[in-house]
């Protein structure tokens, strides 16, 4: 189950240097009695039918039950 996410807006173009912006990141709750895998699981970011949707491969993580896993851009948390 998706807790929370954030996904912040791209900076101006015209902006220099860019501002930083904090990373985009999306928190998983595990509600099962059981551990969760997410190897193999992939997120999607647009029509998940379209080519150009943005898919990342979620890294082999076990999220125990009643636990949560933070994943960033650059990783998990």
């Amino acid at each position: 189950m998706i807790a929370e996410f954030r996904a912040g807006p791209a900076p101006p173009a015209q902006a220099s240097p860019p501002p930083r912006q904090p990373s985009d990141w999306v928190e998983l709750l595990n509600a099962g009695a059981a551990p969760a895998s997410l190897g193999g699981w992939t997120l999607v970011a647009g029509d998940p039918g379209s080519k150009m949707a943005d898919r990342w491969q979620l890294p082999a993580v076990d999220v125990p039950p009643g636990g949560y896993v933070v994943l960033i851009e650059s990783g998990v948390v």
